[in-house]
């Protein structure tokens, strides 16, 4: 399964600051891939992308780069209010869906889960991602905890009385 994703990895390297989480998500048998456009971003600051870098020179996590700009834009005219990046992984998904066994976007804004909804895109967010983990028991009750604390005391948008 490949995870198109851009909140997560940021979450993992700013937020919640526990990168074993990257090596657990592919122990799922996920490809994680990060949007060229995120990385090519203001999003980053220097710190993040750097470690971003290093797990993609280790080839943990896949760039790729399946829309240009002008793509991105074009299909962002219809969903006025999101952002570039869910755009980018919407659009992506669109394109890789054909071509792949199984495609997921993570996204946590609203408004996009709600359009990715209306387009039927499988998505999850990073919490669904935690609990699906934990699940399968390659997280454990301590650590989703530990990580959903962080998350709560980060800049990460979080709704109020999530459980998992």
């Amino acid at each position: 399964m490949k995870i198109l994703d851009a909140t997560t990895i940021i979450a993992i390297f700013n937020e919640i600051d526990y990168l074993e989480l990257i090596d657990k998500i592919r122990r799922l048998g996920h490809d994680l891939a990060v949007l060229s456009h995120v990385m090519e971003s203001e999003l980053l600051d220097g710190t993040t992308l750097r470690g971003i870098k290093k797990y993609v020179d280790d080839k943990k996590i896949h760039v790729i780069k399946n829309n240009t700009i002008d793509e991105i834009k074009e299909f962002r005219k219809d969903f006025p209010g999101l952002g570039l990046g869910e755009c980018d992984s919407m659009l992506s998904y669109q394109k890789l869906k054909e071509s792949e066994n199984s495609v997921y976007c993570i996204l946590d804004d609203a408004k996009a889960r709600h359009k990715a909804g209306e387009l039927r895109i499988k998505f999850t967010g990073l919490i669904g991602l935690l609990g699906m983990m934990r699940d399968k028991s390659i997280l454990t009750n301590g650590e989703v905890r530990v990580i959903v604390e962080r998350l709560r005391d980060s800049d990460f948008r979080l709704p109020e009385g999530v459980v998992i």
